[in-house]
């Protein structure tokens, strides 16, 4: 019987890693755009998040992102109120 730890099954299990890598990295570009969006900024902000993949740099653009983000005045808050 066949362990699903085993050496055959190793690459099923790096493209299961790799698929649920891949959804977590969208759901988490589309959660980032929703809260662009709603600051009022622009959705494709959150495109810079892919940046991560980029070694060694990557880490510190997203971050630099998101420091610039929490600090930044937010258009949402500007706007007259809606009637």
């Amino acid at each position: 019987m066949s362990d699903i730890w085993s050496v055959e099954n190793a690459g099923v299990l790096w493209v299961a890693t790799f698929v649920f890598a891949f959804l977590i990295c969208v759901f988490w570009i589309f959660l980032q755009w929703k809260i662009f969006a709603k600051a009022g900024f622009s959705g494709a902000l959150a495109l810079v998040n892919f940046a991560i993949f980029i070694p060694y740099v990557g880490i510190l653009i997203v971050l630099g992102l998101q420091v610039w983000f929490a600090f930044a005045a937010w258009p949402a808050l500007n706007r007259p109120p809606q009637a």
